[in-house]
């Protein structure tokens, strides 16, 4: 059953929805040996899964029976945290492996936010495009250069595997790339 405690994190119509009901009722949890554990944990919403996604029903369903990884166990309190995402392979770890800086991608404006744009390159995989990347030019707010669903071309300035940060920069027609010293319109060839 979920935690009680946890109410306030539940925002979405679909986790006020899940949150007085077991989103796991009986998961199956293997231990790093592949044991497997029948019982009842709790997967905090960072644990899910590694795609973004709005409602924890596009991940789980009530009642649902999963098979997870233990993360811990606090036998004086009787809670099992578990998690389905460190069984699957992490896509950025995947995507980290063959993409560097400067490499060029096509994607897709995800959110705009104050201090610049997300940009989707590829299932899965998502990074920031600055404010002062976008533009060669200052601007105050992203919307002025760009929209949620434009195609744009970016390249990776920064890939930080640990923090798991992707920075690009908006590639536009004569602009010369942060960090790679090349013009933007010479074709390169990303390894992906």
């Amino acid at each position: 059953m979920i935690n009680p405690s946890t109410r306030g994190f539940f925002t979405s119509p679909g986790e006020r929805r899940i949150r007085d009901h077991p989103v796991i009722s009986r998961p199956h949890s293997k231990d790093e040996k592949g044991s497997v554990y029948p019982g009842v944990g709790f997967i905090t919403v960072p644990e899910l899964s590694w795609q973004y996604f709005d409602e924890v029903s596009e991940v789980v369903e009530i009642g649902q029976r999963v098979t997870c990884s233990v993360l811990c166990c606090d036998t004086a309190q009787g809670e099992a945290r578990i998690s389905l995402r460190a069984l699957q392979p992490d896509p950025f770890q995947e995507f980290a492996d063959a993409a560097r800086e400067g490499h060029e991608f096509c994607g897709t404006v995800t959110k705009l936010v104050p201090f610049g744009a997300f940009v989707r390159i590829m299932e899965g995989i998502e990074g920031l495009v600055p404010l002062d990347e976008l533009v060669s030019m200052p601007v105050e707010t992203p919307e002025q250069v760009v929209q949620i669903g434009d195609r744009v071309k970016v390249t990776i300035i920064s890939l930080d595997r640990d923090a798991r940060r992707l920075l690009l920069a908006l590639m536009t027609s004569g602009r010369r790339t942060a960090g790679s010293g090349t013009d933007a319109s010479a074709p390169t060839s990303p390894k992906t």
